[in-house]
């Protein structure tokens, strides 16, 4: 069996359909659009698992927007590197003096997220940042951090689909998935 068909035949159930992801986009882009009310925003999205959720939000959008990338990481792989956080692409628009929304596909720790906000705050010097989430799993929150628009709060499981990856499989799924992974011989759902 190969590696790629046994992790596939992990995949365990489906806990957000594609239809309860679209409903929830468009429910975040109201709130957006509500928000800023024709002012313009730059969406910050960091890469690689929230570029779907991106790509969807701008199409329901309907304030002035602009758009950069970031790859900030505080793991590798499944393994937690320490509170240390890496910059593996940093932003190339100038945000100085601008309201950002970072765009995640999941806040779980909070120790990307709090040093995206005071990177950006304080280095990049945008006028305001706001948290925008697909999944926020705050039963792993180490440190606070205040989110602002959120597609759905979910347990201690370790998912996968819409952009959600283990070791850059299953990003292409619709739905969102529970992924059953065997550490140390054990598995862990």
């Amino acid at each position: 069996m190969s590696y790629v068909t046994n992790l596939y035949e992990k995949l365990g159930p489906k806990i957000i359909s594609r239809k309860q992801i679209h409903t929830a986009v468009k429910r975040i882009a109201k709130q957006i659009n509500n928000d800023f009310n024709n002012r313009e925003v730059t969406l910050i999205s960091n890469l690689k698992g929230s570029f779907r959720f991106v790509s969807d939000l701008i199409s329901h959008l309907k304030v002035p927007i602009r758009i950069g990338f970031v790859s900030f990481r505080s793991y590798k792989g499944t393994k937690r590197i320490g509170k240390k956080v890496v910059i593996d692409k940093d932003l190339d628009l100038d945000i100085k003096g601008r309201h950002v929304i970072i765009i995640e596909d999941i806040v779980d720790s909070g120790l990307t997220m709090d040093y995206s906000i005071q990177y950006f705050k304080k280095q990049k010097k945008a006028k305001s940042v706001k948290i925008c989430t697909l999944l926020d799993k705050e039963v792993k929150r180490q440190v606070p951090i205040k989110i602002d628009y959120c597609g759905f709060k979910i347990s201690d499981f370790f998912l996968v689909g819409y952009g959600l990856d283990y070791d850059e499989y299953f990003r292409e799924l619709n739905d969102i998935s529970v992924f059953k992974q065997i550490i140390n011989g054990e598995k862990s759902e």
